[in-house]
C-alpha cells in the first residue's frame, strides 16, 4: 500500500512538472510576440529598398508634383566674341558649362526648359566667330543639354548669318549630339508643316518658334521653309493646327526690336491674335532688355499669358541694361480635364550677366540669379570701364521695379 502511494505521488509530481513546463513555454512565446516591433523592421526594409550601394534611388513624384507642369524659358544666349573666348580652353577646345552653373537647378527641375539660342551653331568647321556674322562653338550644345534644357529656340535675326547650308548643319548637330529639341528651323518642307509637340505627364504641349526677320535674307524662294517667319496669318494657321494635336500651345516669337523696354502696338496686336487663335502662353525675346508681362483676354473668351521679352541670358554688350535678363518660370495646374495657370508660381526671375574687363577684353565669369548678386559684384562689373557706364545694385533694382510688375517678380 505504501509503495502504491509512492508511485501515485511520483506520477502526480511528474504531471505537475509537465503542466508547469507547457504553461511556461506558452508564456514565453506570448511575451516574445508582444516584444516584437514590426514597424521598426518595416522601416529598415524600406530604407534598404531605397538605396543601392549607398546611393539614394529617386522617389516617385508627390501627388502635388504629379498635378503640375513646370516650364522655364531662358533669355537670349547671345554669343559675342568675348563670350566665345570666355569658354576657350588651353587645348583650343571650348567649354561653356560654367555659364549655367548658377541656374541649372531651374532647368533640371522643370518639365520643359527652353533657351533662345540667338546665334547660330553652324559647325566649328565653318569658323567660330562673333559679330556680325555669328557662328557659336558646337560645344555650346553640350553645355545647354547638361544644364537640363530640352528645347532650343533657333529662329532669330541671326539664323541665316552663314547661309542655308549652315542651318541644315545646325539642325544635324543638335539632333546628333543631344536630346535637345531644336525648333524654329526646318530640314525639309515636311518638317516645316509639322507641329513640334512634347508630351508631359499625359499632356501634349505644342511649341512654336518664329522670327520677324533676319539680317541676311534667304534668297531662294525654294528655301524659305527652312526658317519660321513671324507672319500673322501663318502663325494663326499654325496655332489652329496645334490645337488639333495638342492640349496646350506655347508660342516663342522673336520680334526683332532692339534695345527697348517698350511694347509696340504691332506686338500687342499680334499677341492678341495668337491668343484669339488658341495660344495659351507667349514668351518672346529680341530687344535684349526685359519686357512687359500681361494677361491677354480676347473677345472670343480665350485667355493667355504673354511675356513680351525675357531679355538676355548671356552676352557681352556694352549696354548696362542688357546685363539684366530674366528666366520666365511658369507652373500649370492639372485638375480633372483642365489645364490652368498657377499665377502664384508664375513670373520672371531676373538674372545678371557678370564679366570682368582687363586689357580691353571682357571675360564672362557667370550668370547669377538676382538673389545671389551683390553690391560688391555690381560695383566691380567690367561694363563700367568697358562701356563707360554706371552699374550698381540701385540701377539693377530700378530697372526691375520699373519694368516687372511686382505680382510677376520672382526673387528665387
Amino acid at each position: 500500500m505504501k509503495k502504491l502511494k509512492n508511485v501515485l505521488l511520483v506520477l502526480a509530481m511528474t504531471v505537475m512538472c509537465l503542466v508547469f513546463y507547457y504553461v511556461f513555454v506558452i508564456f514565453v512565446d506570448i511575451s516574445n510576440l508582444v516584444k516584437k516591433e514590426p514597424a521598426t523592421n518595416i522601416k529598415e526594409e524600406e530604407t534598404l529598398s531605397n538605396t543601392i550601394d549607398g546611393d539614394i534611388i529617386p522617389t516617385e513624384p508627390t501627388e502635388e508634383e504629379d498635378k503640375e507642369i513646370s516650364i522655364v524659358v531662358f533669355g537670349e544666349n547671345f554669343v559675342h566674341d568675348s563670350v566665345i573666348d570666355s569658354g576657350k580652353q588651353s587645348d583650343g577646345t571650348y567649354n561653356y558649362d560654367f555659364l549655367f552653373d548658377n541656374l541649372k537647378m531651374y532647368a533640371s527641375e522643370a518639365d520643359i526648359a527652353a533657351i533662345y539660342q540667338t546665334t547660330i551653331i553652324g559647325g566649328n568647321d565653318l569658323g567660330v566667330k562673333g559679330y556680325p556674322n555669328f557662328n557659336t562653338p558646337e560645344e555650346m550644345i553640350s553645355a545647354i543639354e547638361k544644364a537640363g534644357i530640352n528645347v532650343a529656340l533657333l529662329a532669330s535675326n541671326h539664323t541665316n548669318d552663314l547661309g542655308t547650308a549652315a542651318i541644315k548643319n545646325s539642325i544635324s548637330l543638335w539632333k546628333s549630339n543631344s536630346n535637345v529639341l531644336p525648333i524654329g528651323v526646318n530640314n525639309t518642307i515636311e518638317d516645316a508643316e509639322n507641329i513640334p509637340v512634347m508630351e508631359v505627364k499625359g499632356v501634349k504641349v505644342a511649341l512654336l518658334n518664329y522670327t520677324a526677320g533676319m539680317n541676311k535674307s534667304i534668297e531662294s524662294q525654294d528655301d524659305k521653309y527652312m526658317v519660321n517667319y513671324l507672319v500673322k496669318d501663318e502663325v494663326v494657321e499654325d496655332i489652329t493646327k496645334a490645337n488639333e494635336v495638342a492640349d496646350y500651345v506655347i508660342v516663342f516669337p522673336y520680334w526683332v526690336a532692339d534695345y527697348t523696354y517698350e511694347t509696340t502696338d504691332s506686338q500687342r496686336e499680334l499677341a492678341k491674335a495668337m491668343v484669339e487663335a488658341g495660344a495659351d502662353l507667349i514668351v518672346g525675346a529680341s530687344s535684349h532688355y526685359i519686357g512687359e508681362i500681361e494677361k491677354i483676354q480676347t473677345d472670343n473668351g480665350n485667355v493667355g499669358m504673354c511675356y513680351y521679352s525675357v531679355g538676355n541670358f548671356c552676352s557681352s554688350f556694352n549696354y548696362a541694361d542688357a546685363m539684366i535678363g530674366g528666366i520666365a518660370r511658369i507652373t500649370l495646374k492639372l485638375e480633372d480635364d483642365s489645364i490652368t495657370l498657377d499665377e502664384t508660381k508664375t513670373g520672371l526671375m531676373p538674372v545678371i550677366t557678370h564679366y570682368t574687363h582687363t586689357e580691353g577684353n571682357a571675360n564672362i565669369t557667370g550668370i547669377y540669379p538676382i538673389w545671389t548678386y551683390t553690391s560688391e559684384m555690381a560695383s566691380s562689373h567690367g561694363i563700367i570701364t568697358r562701356g563707360g557706364v554706371s552699374f550698381s545694385m540701385e540701377f539693377i533694382e530700378k530697372i526691375i521695379s520699373d519694368y516687372i510688375d511686382e505680382k510677376y517678380l520672382l526673387r528665387q
